[in-house]
């Protein structure tokens, strides 16, 4: 999934993000106008992704993801980073 940086690409990420549980009711419902009013939506902290692994940030099923990783938790809870085929793909280009 590759974006460029215009509101429509934006609001293709959240459309997205919006399958993840943790994102859901955290993002805005309607498409935003302006890539600017990104600001009023909350950061996704260290703390947000250590209390929401192994799962709150998956957006695929489970069954879609092709590669799992977890970091080392030397510094607390491990986080969890799933990856899909199309996501390997986009990220190798």
């Amino acid at each position: 999934m590759v974006f460029g940086g215009d509101v429509k690409s934006v609001n293709e990420i959240l459309e997205y993000a919006r399958k993840a549980p943790f994102y859901q009711g955290r993002l805005p419902e309607k498409a935003l106008t302006s890539v600017s009013e990104l600001t009023s939506i909350p950061l996704t902290t260290k703390q947000d992704l250590r209390d929401h692994s192994p799962f709150g940030f998956l957006a695929v099923p489970k069954t879609a993801a092709a590669l799992y990783f977890e970091s080392f938790g030397t510094t607390g809870k491990p986080v969890s980073i799933w990856l899909t085929e199309e996501d390997l793909a986009d990220n190798t280009a």
